[in-house]
């Protein structure tokens, strides 16, 4: 109603919820098991347990490929989740490395590759679609970060005693320097540099995930998982891994408004470089100044000047998935001979794109990586105006997905290692998220929100 007089005036009205959300996201917490589910978390145990290098009696038996067959099948006859905006651009990203990678093998400069690198490319793009559709409520969400953290901490403890108990036998430091701290077993665990980029993936979930407002036993779960994956980070040997440890810390430090677990963990990060690191890598890092007396800095430096060449020389497709190595002994050799007969990758994911995929490959990881990190966002910004906080488990969780990929990328610019599982676990857990978050704003339903609008001053009759 309208008031007379010179006062001004306010209407208030009445806007629907896509105007002003408020009402709070209504998750599904229920259990919810199915084929898809089962299946996945099966490959899971059986990729990350290693279980076929463990025991080659199970070798014949082929695990990885019938579990993942069995996602397939309850993945395509399961209810599809509810669309969310932001990840049509993220599956296309995908889809655009694996046409790229298709059409690049096509033409690669060595065609015949083995079975193993085939099936390990098709395996991921698959393993990221399957996650992304079967991972898209909150109890599948815990349930499958609980195993998959639980598998890292089975290696991550494996590591930190092995550490431990060679160094109470007194071995030479330079040992560590040497051949660092592997997962035992065997696949992509047994290299120290390897391990590295993987505790910095988990330890930036956990450490988003160790600040949630959740049961005391889940916080100090993840508390134990994140000290322990900073740990192995530490003295496993890797010099990338540190450096990807401290950007997560970073990384944190600067989106988190109150600083509050960012600055004591930084503050425990460097106690750990200075006492528990082992003082031949703290020399390591000190030669890494001046690469040309560090023989690995040296020889990674050189691989780099080769991949940028091949791109340079293939710039549209590259050379062909897992070519590196066929080409760069063919047309760019090296004067050292020990590194001659070594050189079997480039060590550094973005050299590995450039010159095995082209720009049309780098193309779809910038794509890839701007929609993950748009997702991510979209999500916590729904769960605040929803009226959730910064420190709900889902929030967290799109925080810590964004820190485990800071985490990947910088520890995997010494590496290569962009078809191992990391960056499509990562991407696929980003799609379910949205997926659960758009779910959950549907079935919180519309809500009138009040608001009010400014009358101008009227004139008396």
């Amino acid at each position: 109603m309208l008031a007379t007089g010179s006062k001004s005036t306010f209407y208030q009205i009445s806007k629907p919820d896509s105007v002003f959300p408020t009402q709070p996201l209504q998750l599904t917490t229920e259990s919810d098991w199915g084929l898809d589910f089962i299946a996945l978390l099966s490959y899971l145990l059986v990729v990350y347990t290693r279980l076929p290098a463990m025991y080659p009696v199970l070798a014949p038996l082929q695990l990885g490929k019938v579990t993942l067959l069995a996602a397939i099948v309850g993945t395509l006859v399961s209810r599809r989740p509810n669309a969310a905006s932001g990840n049509g651009v993220l599956k296309t990203s995908v889809c655009l490395i694996g046409a790229v990678s298709c059409l690049s093998g096509v033409n690669a400069y060595y065609r015949v590759l083995p079975e193993g690198d085939l099936w390990n490319i098709a395996e991921q793009l698959i393993i990221f679609f399957i996650v992304g559709r079967c991972v898209a409520s909150r109890w599948r969400e815990k349930a499958f970060l609980l195993l998959f953290l639980l598998l890292h901490f089975k290696i991550a403890q494996h590591g930190l005693r092995v550490y431990f108990v060679t160094h109470a036998q007194a071995i030479d430091e330079m040992a560590f320097v040497k051949f660092g701290i592997t997962g035992g077993g065997g696949g992509f665990y047994d290299n120290s540099a390897d391990l590295g980029v993987t505790m910095c993936v988990v330890f930036g979930l956990t450490f988003a995930l160790a600040q949630a407002r959740t049961g005391r036993k889940s916080r100090l779960f993840y508390l134990i998982c994140m000290l322990a994956f900073g740990a192995l980070i530490l003295v496993c040997g890797s010099r990338g891994a540190v450096v990807g440890g401290v950007a997560v810390i970073i990384a944190a430090w600067i989106r988190s408004p109150k600083k509050a677990w960012a600055v004591p963990a930084l503050g425990m990060f460097v106690l750990g470089l200075v006492f528990l690191m082992p003082h031949a890598s703290r020399e390591r890092f000190e030669s890494a100044a001046s690469y040309k007396t560090d023989q690995t800095s040296l020889h990674r430096v050189q691989l780099w000047g080769a991949g940028i060449r091949m791109w340079a020389d293939y710039p549209l497709l590259g050379v062909g998935p897992s070519n590196f190595q066929f080409v760069r002994a063919a047309e760019y050799p090296i004067a050292d001979t020990e590194l001659e007969k070594l050189a079997y990758v480039c060590h550094s994911q973005f050299i590995q794109i450039l010159s095995e995929l082209g720009t049309l490959g780098a193309l779809g990881l910038v794509i890839l990586l701007a929609a993950f990190f748009r997702v991510n966002s979209s999500v916590r910004k729904r769960i605040l105006m929803r009226g959730g906080n910064r420190q709900c488990w889902e929030y967290c969780l799109a925080a810590g997905l964004d820190l485990a990929m800071i985490g990947y990328l910088v520890s995997g610019a010494f590496v290569s290692v962009f078809w191992y599982p990391h960056i499509w676990i990562l991407s696929g857990l980003a799609v379910g998220l949205n997926s659960a978050a758009a779910a959950g704003a549907k079935k919180a339903g519309p809500r009138l929100a009040t608001s009010y609008y400014y009358a101008p001053p009227q004139p008396r009759a």
